[in-house]
Protein backbone atom coordinates (compact mmCIF):
# COMPACT_ATOMS: atom_id res chain seq x y z
CA UNK A 1 0.00 0.00 0.00
CA UNK A 2 1.21 3.61 -0.76
CA UNK A 3 1.07 6.60 1.36
CA UNK A 4 -2.02 8.24 0.03
CA UNK A 5 -3.83 5.36 0.96
CA UNK A 6 -2.66 4.76 4.51
CA UNK A 7 -3.63 8.48 5.08
CA UNK A 8 -6.78 8.04 3.77
CA UNK A 9 -7.77 4.71 5.92
CA UNK A 10 -6.99 7.29 8.65
CA UNK A 11 -8.67 9.60 7.98
CA UNK A 12 -12.05 7.35 7.55
CA UNK A 13 -11.29 5.90 10.67
CA UNK A 14 -10.58 9.01 12.81
CA UNK A 15 -14.14 10.19 11.27
CA UNK A 16 -15.54 7.17 11.65
CA UNK A 17 -14.40 7.40 15.43
CA UNK A 18 -15.24 10.59 15.85
CA UNK A 19 -18.65 10.21 14.63
CA UNK A 20 -19.21 7.22 17.22
CA UNK A 21 -17.92 9.16 19.84
CA UNK A 22 -19.88 11.75 19.87
CA UNK A 23 -22.96 9.55 18.96
CA UNK A 24 -22.34 8.20 22.56
CA UNK A 25 -21.88 11.40 23.90
CA UNK A 26 -25.71 12.12 23.47
CA UNK A 27 -27.25 8.92 23.87
CA UNK A 28 -25.74 8.30 27.24
CA UNK A 29 -27.38 11.05 28.95
CA UNK A 30 -28.96 10.45 32.32
CA UNK A 31 -32.53 12.29 32.09
CA UNK A 32 -32.65 15.50 34.15
CA UNK A 33 -35.65 16.17 36.24
CA UNK A 34 -36.97 19.46 35.68
CA UNK A 35 -40.80 19.35 36.70
CA UNK A 36 -40.50 19.05 40.30
CA UNK A 37 -43.67 19.84 42.31
CA UNK A 38 -42.15 22.57 45.79
CA UNK A 39 -44.98 22.04 48.74
CA UNK A 40 -45.89 25.69 49.89
CA UNK A 41 -46.40 25.11 53.96
CA UNK A 42 -50.03 25.69 54.31
CA UNK A 43 -51.13 28.93 56.51
CA UNK A 44 -53.73 27.42 59.09
CA UNK A 45 -57.32 28.34 58.70
CA UNK A 46 -58.85 31.45 60.53
CA UNK A 47 -62.02 31.21 62.31
CA UNK A 48 -64.70 33.76 61.65
CA UNK A 49 -63.62 35.49 65.03
CA UNK A 50 -60.05 35.77 63.82
CA UNK A 51 -61.10 37.08 60.57
CA UNK A 52 -63.65 39.76 62.32
CA UNK A 53 -60.97 40.67 64.21
CA UNK A 54 -59.01 42.05 61.13
CA UNK A 55 -59.22 45.05 59.86
CA UNK A 56 -61.01 45.83 56.19
CA UNK A 57 -57.47 46.34 54.61
CA UNK A 58 -56.20 42.79 56.48
CA UNK A 59 -59.14 41.13 55.20
CA UNK A 60 -58.37 42.49 51.57
CA UNK A 61 -54.91 41.25 52.07
CA UNK A 62 -55.83 38.23 53.27
CA UNK A 63 -58.14 37.52 50.76
CA UNK A 64 -55.59 38.49 48.05
CA UNK A 65 -53.08 36.03 49.51
CA UNK A 66 -55.67 33.34 49.07
CA UNK A 67 -56.36 34.45 45.45
CA UNK A 68 -60.05 36.32 45.73
CA UNK A 69 -60.70 39.36 44.35
CA UNK A 70 -62.60 41.27 47.83
CA UNK A 71 -64.69 44.33 46.74
CA UNK A 72 -63.71 46.76 49.19
CA UNK A 73 -67.06 48.49 49.30
CA UNK A 74 -68.79 45.70 50.87
CA UNK A 75 -69.31 45.00 54.38
CA UNK A 76 -67.25 43.80 56.79
CA UNK A 77 -69.32 40.64 57.47
CA UNK A 78 -69.49 39.75 53.85
CA UNK A 79 -66.22 39.95 53.37
CA UNK A 80 -64.97 38.13 56.30
CA UNK A 81 -67.80 35.39 54.52
CA UNK A 82 -65.74 35.54 51.49
CA UNK A 83 -62.05 35.05 52.89
CA UNK A 84 -63.93 32.47 55.17
CA UNK A 85 -64.51 30.24 52.30
CA UNK A 86 -61.85 30.79 50.25
CA UNK A 87 -59.63 29.18 53.31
Amino acid sequence: MDTLSIVALVLIAGIIGLGVYSYRQTTDVTPVVTNTVKKTPSTPKLSKARLTALTKAQLVEKGKELGVKVNTREVKSKIVNQVHKAQ
